[in-house]
């Protein structure tokens, strides 16, 4: 395993990104799932003010400010949550959202004064060892296709937009130096790297890699462990990354017959229920309709054995007929993943490998299980009309998805709490994880 880009030619005034960042550029009303419905925008102290002070020039303005911002109990400089945007209650949609399809506060009062959330989203930003890290939300569908469909998408550089300003960004995590769990974030981050660029394997087999070195250093390595010596690590990805032991790895990952009785059970436990998805209901439901049927207003019931058999027949004929385009999409996913979200806010690497493998398993569930792929899978499209529609269909299945789960705190909740209860947790439970998402 050689050396990997994550470190190159940092330097303090420059944000490191992923290339497809530097061709990010909100598409407005073109946009076919906008983010302004259904999710409740935060107003900080200053950013309230300032807009309480655009909008106060004439009695219209000052009036609809009044109805659609509302203030919180919560005070102070420091508070995120110091006000709230109201939104409306028929359809959720925020009342700043133009019959155009666009932000009235952006197009009549300029950026500046939008929300910290408005006007960094889809934009995440984390602070990591004095460096700032910048990468995109895939609940944002451009940033999806951007991100998921280009080969050399999420390759580490440097941010080329001299329009980016950090301190105007809401920052989600940062990294300390001095605790011995997070300030090996960037080393282990690195080796994940490497293991995705062992492209002789399948995806889930390079995850498999990292998820065996993850479950080797955990004796040692966790949120809140006492100092340990450096040498310890490298050590142990020694034990891991050469040639001949990454060989004897894939072979026996690929003997491994491990059951999916859990993943099966997830999906069905948690993607079953119908609240928290209201925006992307009528998605989700074109799918459990292949599976079961409708119960009313709170779940669907879903046959889990047909739900199986269905699902791994189907993954199984999709990956054979695009197996370097499928394999490059969770590739791309996972190392966006890697860098947009710090496993420092874990309390391990296998609780931070159960998050990203459950999100990654219900994206290829929903890709696989997506009706419009009916036709391909049938044979009745020829190549040139199939892969298209398998991109569209693939971005359609991740930006929702991520969409659900990543903005309904709730959902994300039942996601961990299932986990949890059917111990999803160790690296055996990893396994069954991988073995779902690809043959």
């Amino acid at each position: 395993m050689g050396e990997t880009s994550m470190k190159a030619s940092r330097d303090d005034q420059q944000i490191i990104t992923l290339n497809y960042m530097d061709q990010f550029s909100c598409i407005g009303a073109a946009c076919e799932t906008h983010c302004c419905q259904g999710w409740q925008v935060n107003i900080d102290e200053k950013n309230f003010k300032t807009l309480q002070q655009a909008m106060a020039k004439n009695p219209a303005d000052r009036e609809a400010f009044r109805k659609r911002v509302k203030r919180t109990k919560k005070n102070g400089s420091q508070t995120a949550a110091y006000a709230q945007i109201n939104l409306n209650k028929a359809d959720q949609l925020c009342p700043f959202f133009t019959a155009e399809g666009l932000c009235e506060v952006h197009c009549r009062f300029g950026e500046e004064t939008l929300s910290s959330t408005c006007f960094s989203y889809p934009r995440k930003l984390n602070l990591v060892h004095g460096d700032y890290e910048l990468t995109g939300a895939l609940s944002c569908p451009e940033i999806a296709r951007l991100c998921l469909l280009q080969p050399e998408s999420t390759e580490v550089k440097i941010a080329e937009r001299p329009d980016l300003n950090p301190q105007r960004l809401a920052l989600l995590a940062r990294c300390a130096a001095n605790d011995p769990y997070q300030a090996q974030v960037s080393a282990i981050r690195e080796i994940a790297l490497e293991f995705l660029q062992l492209r002789a394997f399948p995806t889930t087999a390079r995850l498999f890699f990292f998820s065996y070195f993850a479950n080797r250093i955990g004796g040692f390595y966790y949120a809140g462990c006492p100092p340990f010596q450096e040498n310890q690590l490298q050590a142990e990805l020694g034990q891991v990354a050469d040639e001949a032991r990454i060989q004897q790895l894939a072979a026996g990952y690929q003997g491994l017959s491990s059951p999916i009785d859990l993943p099966i059970q997830l999906v069905n436990e948690l993607l079953a229920q119908k609240s928290g998805l209201k925006v992307c209901r009528s998605f989700f439901s074109s799918i459990w309709n292949q599976y079961g049927e409708d119960a009313g207003a709170d779940s669907w019931t879903l046959d889990k054995q047909k739900l199986s058999a269905n699902y791994l027949a189907r993954r199984d004929q999709l990956f054979a007929l695009f197996p370097e385009q499928l394999d490059g999409i969770l590739e791309r996913y996972c190392r966006n993943y890697l860098v947009s979200n710090l496993y420092s806010e874990n309390r391990n690497l296998l609780e931070y490998l159960q998050g990203l493998l459950v999100r990654l398993a219900i994206c290829t569930f929903l890709t696989v299980s997506h009706p419009k792929l009916d036709a391909v899978l049938a044979g009745e499209l020829p190549p040139t009309a199939a892969a298209p529609l398998l991109e569209e269909v693939v971005i359609e299945a991740f930006h929702l998805s991520s969409r659900a789960m990543e903005h309904d705190d709730q959902l994300w909740v039942r996601f961990s709490a299932a986990a949890k209860e059917h111990g999803l947790t160790s690296l055996a439970h990893l396994i069954q994880l991988l073995k779902f998402i690809q043959p």
